[in-house]
């Protein structure tokens, strides 16, 4: 999501080449211009002093400045307590679905298989074992097979799903998988639409936080880790295929 609906980043890709690839001139992050316009418009936002605020110094031969999150004082908070987190993700598919769904011993159902050349397939975001938790806001939580599957066939020829994903986490007790979220500040109060997604756990040592130079840290992948490294290994140009506005916890 974005500030303006001509800024969504839907159906946007990422840069390609041997620098967003692993191995040879690997830059350990991925960039995503967006469409390529000024966030905030023709004027300039005076932030200067908010942003010298938040100015961070990782010190070290070569070691440049970024701003916002600390990473070095939070990445205690960062670790997590269990060995996977959940993922929700939000479809919309045309039918025929090309799902086979069998029911889970815990309740409810989860996708045994898709279908190849079905909508699923095709659509690149359901994957085997995902489990259904809303069909048209219907919710299938606990939920028999038969139950689900009639949900299923009362709907038109499109049906909203949401489903869950047991992931493993973004970061790990070496701090390897750490992943940041970053602008690149151009100058001070300069908005932009381009957005990087940085490696910092997985590069080498000798790069770490030097990758955030000149770069705003807004926040880290909790989850994905699959997802990124797919787009490191060069197979296509990475697209997003759908996004939108993260609920907080509290509603």
């Amino acid at each position: 999501a974005a500030l303006d609906p001509s800024l969504r980043y839907k159906e946007s890709t990422f840069e390609t080449g041997s620098a967003y690839t692993n191995g040879g001139t690997y830059k350990w992050s991925h960039v995503c211009k967006g469409r390529g316009k000024n966030i905030f418009g023709k004027e300039k936002i005076e932030e200067v002093g908010t942003l010298q605020a938040c100015k961070q110094n990782p010190g070290g031969m070569g070691a440049g400045a970024y701003y916002g999150i600390d990473v070095g004082t939070v990445l205690d908070e960062w670790l997590p307590d269990d060995d996977e987190v959940t993922q929700r993700l939000t479809v919309q598919l045309q039918k025929p679905l090309g799902l086979i769904l069998e029911e889970s011993d815990l309740g409810g159902c989860f996708i045994a298989e898709l279908l190849e050349g079905g909508a699923a397939e095709k659509g690149g975001v359901l994957m085997a074992g995902d489990s259904i938790e809303s069909a048209n806001a219907f919710d299938c939580r606990g939920e028999e097979l038969d139950e689900v599957l009639e949900v299923f066939a009362d709907a038109g020829s499109t049906i909203n799903l949401v489903v869950t994903r047991e992931v493993p986490p973004g970061i790990r007790r070496d701090g390897s998988g750490l992943t940041l979220l970053t602008l690149p500040i151009g100058s001070p109060g300069c908005g932009q639409s381009r957005f990087d997604i940085v490696r910092v756990g997985d590069s080498p040592n000798a790069w770490g936080t030097r990758l955030l130079a000149n770069s705003l840290v807004i926040g880290r992948m909790v989850s994905g880790q699959p997802c990124i490294d797919e787009m490191a290994s060069g197979q296509g140009t990475p697209q997003i295929v759908n996004c939108g506005i993260l609920a907080s916890e509290s509603g």
